[in-house]
């Protein structure tokens, strides 16, 4: 609310919370607080079923659901490796393209290929 107040009503245009090692500012002590853990390498939030440790809630959360009952597997299509995210398939899916550049010197011409 205060944000609000300040960003529309008092035309307040820059943030005011400034981070005093890196200078980033940012709009609320509780976003300098979240950012300092970049710097500080704080990590509050423990996942207690693999241990992993978390400098975000969002971050954490997420992971939660790699080991919740309702994960859903998605295969590679191409290699049947397993992931539960699909982000992750797709970014998997790269390494199974193969890009082949031609070039004719006589002609002129670039062909380029991708190949899975």
């Amino acid at each position: 609310m205060l944000y609000h107040i300040r960003k529309v009503h008092q035309g307040d245009p820059k943030p005011s919370f400034k981070c005093c090692v890196c200078g980033k500012c940012v709009s609320s002590n509780n976003f300098l607080q979240r950012h300092l853990r970049i710097h500080t390498g704080e990590t509050p939030y423990f996942c207690g079923v693999c241990g992993r440790r978390f400098a975000w809630k969002s971050s954490y959360l997420s992971h939660l659901k790699l080991h919740s009952e309702e994960k859903k597997t998605i295969f590679c299509p191409i290699c049947g490796r397993s992931f539960t995210h699909l982000g992750r398939l797709q970014m998997h899916c790269q390494s199974h393209v193969k890009e082949a550049t031609y070039e004719c010197g006589n002609a002129g011409w670039i062909l380029v290929t991708v190949m899975l």
